[in-house]
């Protein structure tokens, strides 16, 4: 019940001062309810990872190979 209270406290407050997107986002998850998010993603092998380490180190590798590929792009152009 507390949580409810809160919830809606916080609707209030984006009312009064006026902060529409944040009150229309409240309102429309406080209508959802709770909605668990699943974690699977496929490797590059088309594997499903379920592990949230092996999720971020291979989410950190891609970003970290695709600035790679654009230094590298760019260093090229300057030659």
């Amino acid at each position: 019940m507390v949580n409810l209270k809160a919830k809606i406290d916080y609707l209030e407050t984006n009312s009064q001062i006026k902060s529409i997107r944040d009150l229309y986002r409240g309102i429309s998850n406080f209508k959802k309810g709770y909605q668990p998010r699943n974690k699977i993603v496929k490797d590059e092998k088309g594997e499903l990872v379920t592990d949230t380490h092996n999720i971020l180190a291979r989410r950190r590798r891609k970003h970290f190979f695709q600035l790679f590929n654009i230094i590298v792009h760019a260093v090229n152009e300057v030659r």
